[in-house]
């Protein structure tokens, strides 16, 4: 996501440069900004390769539903169309929508078409033109009072205090099963555990010494494993093969889900605890 930032700039320079409001040393100063930025990424370790990787972000994209296209019908993206409304409307009815401004708009509803994932950049770049767009809106008051203020301090402890017990409250859904932790704490270090995408984050936390074969990190994975995880899951042709070829010495899998039926099912593979959540079992040779 970060190279986003580069061509935010570049966009908004080119904007400005069509208002002929600034002049061409100081549009190049402004220039350097965005360069430079392009070129110190390179001190990090990855050097140039760093961008090989972000190109090689497009082939991934096929494995993840945040890359997918906007849904259009769902609540966040009809709250950005809103937001898009609102920019668009008063900037026409105004006349005040200069053209840099037209060029951060533009890319936002570029971003917003392109895949889920940045819906939520393009409503960043809108939420500042909303909020200058609501103040047409909004009276002029003299400045605030020692009362209101205190008012206002007041409202924020009430809230604050009304936060407090929802905070705690978590979802009935486990991410995994708590009461295995003993178990696993006990597999020695490397100990390769299929499971699927959800799971994957807590064992990177929970349980480093495991090698989950998946989590949400994709950036790691190759396209070929990224492919044999989703064949897996899918259980597509020969995913059975597939996941002799892990040598896996344990598995937690979802019962309800197809792999997880298919694994709980299969004489193959040792069923060791299971409740209606999660099945923890081992491998054939485990």
């Amino acid at each position: 996501m970060w190279p986003i930032a580069i061509v935010i700039a570049f966009a908004v320079i080119f904007g400005l440069a069509l208002e002929r409001r600034l002049t061409p040393r100081q549009l190049g100063k402004l220039a350097l900004i965005p360069v430079l930025s392009a070129v110190v990424v390179m001190v990090t370790p990855l050097g140039p390769r760093i961008y090989g990787s972000v190109f090689a972000v497009g082939s991934r994209a096929k494995y993840f539903a945040e890359w997918d296209p906007t849904d259009f019908t769902q609540p966040y993206a009809v709250a950005l169309l809103a937001m898009f409304a609102i920019v668009l409307l008063i900037a026409v009815k105004r006349r005040t929508l200069s053209r840099h401004l037209l060029m951060v708009v533009g890319l936002a509803g570029a971003m917003s078409v392109v895949s889920t994932r940045m819906t939520t950049l393009a409503a960043l770049m809108l939420a500042p033109l909303v909020a200058e767009a609501f103040r047409e809106f909004v009276p002029q008051a003299p400045r605030i009072q020692w009362r209101e203020a205190l008012a206002l301090t007041a409202i924020l402890a009430a809230c604050a205090a009304v936060l407090v017990p929802v905070v705690q409250v978590r979802s009935d859904k486990m991410t995994a099963p708590t009461r295995l932790n003993n178990r696993l704490d006990a597999q020695p270090e490397g100990t390769r555990v299929l499971n699927d995408w959800s799971t994957g984050a807590y064992f990177l936390w929970r349980h480093p010494q495991l090698s989950p074969v998946m989590h949400g990190y994709g950036d790691v994975f190759t396209e070929a494993e990224l492919r044999r995880n989703t064949d897996i899951l899918r259980l597509r042709p020969r995913w059975d093969d597939r996941v002799a070829e892990l040598n896996a010495d344990l598995a937690l899998v979802d019962p309800d889900t197809s792999l997880g039926y298919a694994m709980t099912n299969d004489s193959g593979w040792t069923v060791i605890e299971a409740d209606e959540n999660f099945a923890l079992l081992s491998s054939p040779t485990g």
